[in-house]
């Protein structure tokens, strides 16, 4: 199950990195207890590195860490290329048609990846 989640929480106003860490490893457990057998990954958009992405990265870590001191090696990060322009832009910032494409890409090949699909 890839799960993308942070962008919108840390994208108006102040937030807190603890509280977003801690939801995290909250959010992770819950994941867990409904999907006992899931390779949980964690992603986010291929947004332009800054603050705000390092801080997502962070806090997803902090949860894939902890999931590890509880034995559980099924959780995972996976991490975009940054956006950068280059692939041009969709609606109000979104990533264009082929970004989506690059993102398919990487995707695809880390899933298989940890996965052993073909």
């Amino acid at each position: 199950m890839c799960v993308n989640l942070g962008c919108n929480d840390t994208s108006v106003g102040e937030y807190n990195p603890e509280l977003l860490t801690d939801a995290f490893k909250q959010f992770t457990q819950t994941l867990r207890d409904y999907y006992p057998n899931a390779k949980i990954v964690y992603i986010i958009g291929a947004i332009p590195e800054s603050r705000k992405s390092r801080d997502i990265r962070s806090a997803q870590q902090a949860a894939i860490d902890d999931a590890a001191l509880r034995v559980d090696h099924e959780v995972y990060r996976m991490d975009f290329t940054p956006e950068d322009g280059s692939l041009g832009w969709g609606s109000q910032g979104h990533p264009s048609m082929k970004r989506h494409a690059l993102m398919a890409e990487e995707l695809t090949a880390f899933l298989r990846q940890i996965t052993g699909w073909e």
